[in-house]
């Protein structure tokens, strides 16, 4: 019994400790556009109703002239967006993009949430006929 409320125990602790800390993961293949990629946020912690950024820096293995880039995102299990934009007119992207390494940086204004809940999405970026140029997934947990 007490080995279970230990492992309880420190569950509740990791979990409270990852508590709106963004996780961003790169599910790019190897032939994907974008390559070596790097995504960063200068806020440890992100807070419902508040302005978020991040960086997303690689290299661009050939120029960029169009594309899409295909967007679901979900709150507690609940679908929030499910889009495609334009790539070259989605700021802060622009049309042709050179080869060679490239940063974008991002803002994103997250609402109030009535209850706590998880943010995920999964973004899909496609450029020059469907060429995968990025795959992007984001976690964070809002309360």
């Amino acid at each position: 019994m007490k080995a279970i409320f230990a492992t309880v125990l420190c569950a509740l602790f990791a979990l409270a400790a990852s508590a709106g800390k963004p996780h961003f993961t790169v599910c790019s293949g190897s032939g994907a556009v974008l390559q070596n990629v790097v995504v960063t946020s200068p806020e440890a912690v992100w807070n419902p109703s508040s302005t978020v950024h991040f960086t997303i820096e690689g290299d661009v293995s050939e120029a960029v002239a169009s594309g899409s880039i295909a967007n679901q995102a979900y709150y507690a299990g609940m679908s929030v967006e499910d889009k495609t934009d334009d790539f070259c007119s989605t700021a802060p992207f622009a049309c042709p993009t050179a080869a060679g390494r490239q940063k974008w940086d991002f803002s994103m204004d997250l609402p109030d949430v009535p209850f706590a809940g998880d943010l995920t999405s999964h973004s899909d970026f496609s450029v020059n006929g469907g060429k995968q140029f990025l795959c992007l997934e984001l976690d964070v947990h809002l309360s």
